[in-house]
């Protein structure tokens, strides 16, 4: 989301600093103060903190509509005139920043759900490195010779990325479902 954020900021100059960077400095500030009440061992910000922040989300999304309104004509029909319009096939493209706004918009819970649930993280950099050793394999190696190959790489990297998780050594998380053990997982 931040990157998307970066990526209007950058490429509508237009509309610098009126949305996407007030939304992304608040998303930030949430997950300072998630971390912060985690740090102190609270479960959850407390009513009256979600309010206020979900007050203050409301805001850039209302600008971020205003200044990236839907499209109701196909930029092709505008260009070519009126006598073209209405013969145009499928749905209306609309732009990027009009596709994240409505997204933030529609997607407010799932967006702000970090806020909320301290056992979801605030950004997917796991996810992302959970993906970066197949892709370093792809790029080094070309690619995997037979669909069984790819498998049992895809196998390995979850053992390991599993056993790391878990706080467990690699080696022996590897040792262990050889030997047909599989690892154990802790909560």
């Amino acid at each position: 989301m931040l990157r998307e954020l970066t990526y209007i900021e950058e490429s509508h100059p237009h509309q610098r600093g009126q949305w996407a960077e007030p939304m992304a400095k608040l998303l930030l500030e949430i997950k300072a103060a998630v971390e912060k009440a985690g740090g102190a061992g609270r479960p959850a910000l407390t009513e009256r903190e979600q309010a206020e922040f979900l007050h203050r989300y409301d805001g850039p999304v209302r600008r971020g509509l205003e200044l990236n309104p839907e499209r109701h004509t196909r930029r092709r029909q505008v260009e070519q005139g009126a006598s073209k319009a209405g013969k145009g096939r499928g749905r209306i493209g609309q732009s990027e920043a009009h596709k994240l706004v409505t997204r933030l918009e529609r997607r407010r819970a799932e967006v702000l759900r970090f806020m909320t649930d301290f056992e979801v993280p605030s950004d997917n950099n796991q996810a992302e490195r959970d993906l970066r050793m197949v892709k370093l394999q792809q790029k080094t190696g070309g690619c995997s010779r037979t669909g069984e190959g790819a498998r049992e790489f895809c196998r390995l990297r979850s053992v390991i990325s599993t056993a790391r998780k878990q706080g467990q050594g690699v080696l022996d998380g590897i040792e262990r479902v050889l030997r047909g053990q599989p690892l154990t997982l802790t909560s």
